[in-house]
C-alpha cells in the first residue's frame, strides 16, 4: 500500500514518530508525508531544515512552501508541487490531517480528479462543537467543505462529539474515532523516584485561558489545602489569564504553595510530569470550544501520574475508568476528587498503574498505528 499524508502537524519532528512506528510495524507499505516548511504557532515557530534526517526505509519526510501558513485552514501548497508529488507516488490511499473546510484538502481532490487517481481520500478532524457560520461563509467555505465531504472515502475523527456532527451533516461514509497523535511509551514512562515522606503536588499543565478551568482549581486548592498543608500546587503554561491566577493566590492566602512555571518542551515534558503526585485538566465547556481530546492525560498516565478531570468535552471518554472525572465548573465535585487521591497514596498507585495500561492498550503509537492501517485497509476494500 502507498499512502500520501498530507499535515501541518508532522512539521514538529517529535511527531513524525507516529509514522516511522507504522512503517516499522508495516513494512511492506510506502509512506510519504508532507507538510508545510514554515509554520507559526502560539508557542513556537517552526522552519523546517534537513527533514530528511527523519527519513527511514518506506517512510519519507518532504516538507513544501505553503502560503497563509499557521492558518489551517486557509493554507495552501504550490499547485506544481501537488502534482509533481501525486503524479510521481501515484498513491493507493491520501490522509490528510486537516479539516473538511481546509482549502489544501481542496487542493488535493481538485488534483486526484484532475490526474484522475483512483486514490481514496481520507479526512481528519478535531472539531466538537457546532460552528455558527455566516452567510458569507456558508457561500465560499462551506461550498468547499460540502465538496470535500462528498468526494471523501471516510474520515477519522479525534473525539466522539466530531462524530456526531460529521454523523449530522449527513457525513455517510466510514468514521475511525482515534487521537491524531499517540504516546511514545519509551520517552513517557515512570521514573524511579524516592518515596516522599509527607506530602506531594499536584499539576496543572497547559494554556492559562478561562476555558481550561484553572481559576476552579486555585478554588479547589484552597478550600482543601487546610486539611493536607504539605502538599503544593503547581501550574506550567503561558497564557493571558497569568495575572488574574497570581492575585488569586493572593487573595486565596497561597503563596508558598502554589508555583508558577514556563511552558516546556516535548522532551522536557516527562520529567516535569514525573515530578507530579496528581495531574488535574479542569477544563469547561463554551459555546465556541470544547477540550477536544486533553493529550496531557495520555502523556501523565504513560507516566503512571493518576489524573483527574471535568466532565467537560472529550475529557471522560479517554480517562474512563482510568482516573477520577468531576462534574466540570463543580468546585465541590473537584474538591471530593482532590481529597480521595491526596488522602490516599495507594489509590494513586493502583490509577497510575491503571492508566498507564489504558494508554498502552489504546492511546500508544504502536495502538494508533495498527488503528489506522486498518481502517485504511478497510477503506480500500
Amino acid at each position: 500500500m502507498k499512502i500520501l499524508v498530507v499535515s501541518h502537524t508532522y512539521c514538529a519532528p517529535i511527531n513524525r514518530e507516529k509514522w516511522k512506528v507504522l512503517s516499522q510495524l508495516y513494512p511492506e507499505d510506502q509512506l510519504l508525508v508532507i507538510f508545510p516548511r514554515h509554520w507559526p504557532t502560539h508557542l513556537f515557530t517552526y522552519d523546517i531544515v534537513h527533514e530528511d534526517q527523519d527519513n527511514i526505509p518506506g517512510c519519507t519526510f518532504q516538507a513544501f512552501t505553503a502560503r497563509c501558513a499557521g492558518n489551517e485552514v486557509l493554507y495552501t501548497y504550490k499547485m506544481r508541487d501537488l502534482y509533481r508529488v501525486l503524479s510521481s507516488f501515484q498513491p493507493d490511499i491520501i490522509h490528510v490531517e486537516q479539516g473538511d473546510n481546509a482549502l489544501c484538502y481542496f487542493q488535493i481532490i481538485a488534483l486526484k480528479k484532475l490526474l484522475r487517481l483512483s486514490a481514496r481520500i481520507i479526512f481528519f478532524t478535531w472539531i466538537n462543537w457546532r460552528v455558527h457560520t455566516s452567510l458569507k461563509y456558508r457561500c465560499s467555505l462551506g461550498l468547499i467543505e460540502r465538496f470535500n465531504r462528498s468526494n471523501s472515502a471516510g474520515a477519522v475523527v479525534g473525539n466522539q462529539d466530531a462524530q456526531n456532527i460529521l454523523e449530522q451533516k449527513q457525513f455517510n461514509k466510514p468514521i475511525l474515532v482515534l487521537p491524531q497523535l499517540g504516546v511514545n511509551n519509551k520517552l513517557f514512562a515512570p521514573a524511579l523516584q524516592q518515596q516522599k515522606a509527607d506530602g506531594g503536588t499536584i499539576g496543572f499543565l497547559g494554556r492559562f485561558v478561562a476555558e481550561k478551568g484553572i481559576e476552579l482549581l486555585l478554588q479547589a486548592f484552597a478550600q482543601i489545602h487546610p486539611h493536607f498543608p504539605s502538599w503544593r500546587l503547581v501550574l506550567v503554561g503561558r497564557g493571558p489569564l497569568r495575572a488574574e491566577l497570581e492575585r488569586l493566590v493572593e487573595q486565596y492566602d497561597l503563596s508558598g504553595h502554589v508555583f508558577f512555571s514556563d511552558s516546556v518542551t516535548h522532551h522536557q515534558m516527562p520529567a516535569l510530569l514525573n515530578t507530579l503526585d496528581i495531574m488535574v485538566l479542569p477544563s469547561y465547556d463554551t459555546p465556541e470550544w470544547k477540550e477536544q481530546f486533553g493529550h496531557i492525560i495520555i502523556e501523565a498516565m504513560a507516566c503512571h501520574v493518576p489524573v483527574i478531570g471535568s466532565s467537560a468535552g472529550e475529557i471522560p471518554h479517554v480517562i474512563a475508568d482510568a482516573g477520577l472525572v468531576f462534574e466540570q465548573k463543580n468546585v465541590h465535585s473537584l474538591t471530593t476528587c482532590l481529597h480521595a487521591l491526596m488522602g490516599d497514596r495507594h489509590e494513586r498507585l493502583r490509577l497510575g498503574k491503571k492508566g498507564a495500561d489504558r494508554v498502552a492498550h489504546l492511546y500508544s503509537h504502536q495502538a494508533i498505528a495498527h488503528a489506522t492501517r486498518a481502517f485504511w485497509s478497510s477503506v480500500l476494500s
